[in-house]
């Protein structure tokens, strides 16, 4: 039996002042004079009551009005499944049974042998610390109490039964053939868990990795462990280029979940849905708040195919789909859009992986363009972004149980790859 431990302390990062409030879900039209007399008018869109929540809760920044003489990326251009920043984190994953860690489950077994055998006697018991005589209704209470948050995390990891799934590596495997060993990993099992578990590379320091916590308050949660690729794969430094999903663990107990999330110094962003659609955020990390950036050339044209891709992967509903009209067509360009173009959302990786996990417990199938660096960087004002991703499609994966839910990014909080603000078309 697994019980609830301490809530977390929700915290809200909603604490913004009126001014940047109405500046954040001010949505306008402008016209503007262009080469040749024409008038361009972008419509005003309208608001949508789950992204307007959302900056709210995640405390947006004014949006920015930056004008470049850059030429918008080209999203659109093929790509590989190696350059893309996020690959689509579905690749094929082993599942390998995990080997029971420890003695605690002998030891809390006896102790629960000892505590019934006195329950039925009508005598004082002690349990890990905890005795009293109790009643049929205070046992519950008294199991809750009997075991501190580590112990459970201890007694978890010496059940039987617990599996993590391990991306594939270059190795394949006959399904047919039951006695094969699982496809071959850069990391065995436990390493992995291990990493999962420790926690210490985001604590302090640099690292390649983050950690995604999910649950929900009455049910189980996931961990998946993600690894950074960079240039000079022997350095680890340098900005990143892919980010990949390594490990996964699924049916986690959330006691298990809450109990990883109590351990202090962690540098984590926090999402946390309470008492129905409510958000709430707690950013423990000091990652810069997420804002809005509109930017158009130098000859007052809004970038055309950015503003759509970062709201649907958000499942923010776009009215009409598709991603706006076709850049360069006068007509399209003045006719009503269903998404202010030339929106992009600057926030760093930890944000948006956290943002993408709101409605899974362990998100999939998103894909995204790599990591194209612009012409020249875009002021956000206090800083700049140099790159931009274009994200594709809504993330599948697999959904919550349970009400609640929680999502917990944990990143190394000196590593610069984590820190970088990335424009999401």
């Amino acid at each position: 039996m697994i019980s609830d431990v301490i809530d977390l302390v929700v915290s809200s990062c909603a604490n913004i002042g009126k001014k940047a409030r109405a500046a954040v879900r001010k949505e306008r039209g402008r016209e503007r004079d262009v080469a040749g007399g024409a008038v361009t008018t972008l419509q005003t869109r309208s608001p949508d009551p789950f992204e307007d929540g959302l900056k709210r809760a995640l405390a947006f920044a004014a949006t920015v009005q930056h004008v470049t003489d850059s030429p918008e990326p080209d999203w659109s251009q093929p790509h590989d499944e190696d350059s893309r920043l996020f690959p689509g984190w579905a690749a094929p994953m082993t599942e390998v049974p995990l080997r029971p860690q420890g003695t605690f489950v002998a030891e809390a077994k006896k102790a629960m042998d000892d505590f019934l055998a006195g329950f039925e006697l009508g005598v004082d018991v002690q349990v890990a610390g905890a005795g009293a005589g109790v009643s049929t209704t205070g046992l519950p209470l008294l199991l809750k109490k009997s075991f501190t948050p580590h112990q459970w995390l201890i007694m978890w990891r010496a059940s039987q039964g617990r599996n993590i799934l391990i991306k594939a590596g270059s190795a394949t495997q006959d399904q047919g053939d039951k006695n094969m060993t699982p496809m071959q990993s850069p990391y065995d099992e436990i390493t992995l868990e291990n990493k999962i578990l420790g926690l210490q590379e985001y604590t302090g320091g640099d690292g390649e990795h983050i950690t995604v916590i999910t649950h929900t308050e009455n049910s189980s949660g996931s961990f998946s462990l993600f690894e950074a690729t960079f240039p000079d794969s022997n350095s680890g430094t340098g900005e990143i280029i892919r980010l990949d999903r390594v490990a996964m663990m699924l049916d986690v107990p959330a006691e298990i979940c809450k109990t990883l999330l109590k351990e202090e110094g962690l540098s984590k962003h926090e999402l946390r849905r309470r008492r129905g659609a409510r958000l709430r955020c707690l950013n423990a990390g000091e990652l810069p708040r997420p804002r809005i950036v509109n930017v158009s050339t130098a000859r007052d044209q809004a970038w055309r195919l950015t503003g759509s891709a970062w709201r649907r992967a958000l499942n923010i509903p776009i009215p009409g789909g598709g991603d706006g009209p076709a850049a360069g067509a006068a007509e399209a360009v003045a006719a009503p859009t269903s998404y202010t173009p030339g929106d992009g959302l600057v926030t760093t990786i930890p944000q948006m992986v956290a943002l993408l996990h709101l409605r899974q417990m362990a998100a999939m199938n998103i894909k995204s363009s790599p990591a194209l660096r612009f012409g020249k960087p875009i002021d956000i004002g206090d800083q700049v972004t140099r790159r931009g991703v274009k994200l594709d499609g809504t993330p599948g994966g697999i959904s919550f149980v349970g009400t609640n839910p929680t999502i917990a990014v944990l990143f190394p909080k000196h590593a610069a790859w984590a820190r970088e603000l990335i424009f999401w078309a």
